[in-house]
């Protein structure tokens, strides 16, 4: 019989690609504390493994909505290249060169802090921010290689996609529709998340492919249920209990490295 803990992961994972599905990002910004706290993995690992899984799920959903012609290459080309040449550098390099003690602790209890502090900015952003109006702000395009470059330097350092940032940023400065910013948004996380996991590669620890699958392959579940309940269930309602429950997460993950440390 499969423990508790293990069966909890799984459902999370599901959970991951239907966040992905619904709200075109989001959800990835969990797949790190699941690999940590549900599957045992070390932060450092978990951050690199993430780059493939949202990358994986998120090129599936990109592929759908391509095909349905909500996907707008050009401006997801802007934002996704200069953030692949970031990730990739800080997978490559920036992440192995950082000491095994920073600031008095470990390596892998500094980035799952980060990763705390990331979740509490991006739940504190979707419960604060409006739902962005399609072309707000039309004059700024340029802004967005710039957007990449932060986005894709974050995402590479804690394995995150980064679309609670990159929806917002498609809509206000790229002038998109919310449909095609979701959709616009799986592309960039795809690219992104899977270039960056090519720095994972010459890691010396081997990869455990049989999780990774398995945890990509839920999470495409996810996705799946995600995208046909996309048209029927409204986001702005949903933003609001996702963000409670990310913020929930955070507080935890916080807790769990300050006051029971492992």
């Amino acid at each position: 019989m499969m423990p508790p803990l293990e069966v909890a992961g799984w459902l999370a994972t599901l959970f991951v690609g239907l966040t992905m599905g619904l709200l075109g990002g989001g959800g990835s910004i969990l797949t790190v504390p699941v690999l940590v706290y549900f599957f045992g993995l070390q932060a450092t690992t978990a951050t690199g493994d993430s780059l493939f899984i949202v990358g994986a799920t998120a090129l599936v959903g990109a592929w759908f909505a391509a095909r349905r012609g909500e996907v707008d290459l050009r401006r997801a080309l802007a934002f996704a290249l200069p953030s692949m040449a970031a990730v990739f550098a800080v997978r490559r390099w920036a992440v192995p060169s950082i000491p095994a003690e920073v600031v008095g602790i470990s390596k892998d209890r500094f980035l799952i802090l980060l990763f705390a502090g990331l979740m509490v900015t991006a739940a504190v952003h979707m419960l604060r921010s409006r739902e962005p109006t399609p072309g707000e702000n039309r004059t700024t395009p340029a802004l967005l290689p710039f957007l990449g470059l932060g986005v894709g330097g974050l995402a590479g350092l804690v394995g995150a996609g980064g679309g609670f940032m990159i929806v917002p940023a498609l809509a206000l400065f790229a002038g998109l529709r919310m449909k095609e910013a979701v959709a616009t948004s799986l592309a960039v996380i795809a690219a992104q998340s899977l270039v960056g996991f090519l720095g994972e590669l010459g890691r010396p620890a081997a990869l455990d492919w049989t999780l990774l699958l398995g945890v990509t392959g839920v999470s495409l579940v996810g996705l799946a249920v995600g995208r046909s309940l996309a048209g029927r269930v409204e986001s702005h309602r949903l933003r609001p209990t996702f963000a409670w429950f990310v913020l929930a997460m955070a507080l935890v993950l916080v807790a769990k490295e300050t006051l029971h440390p492992s």
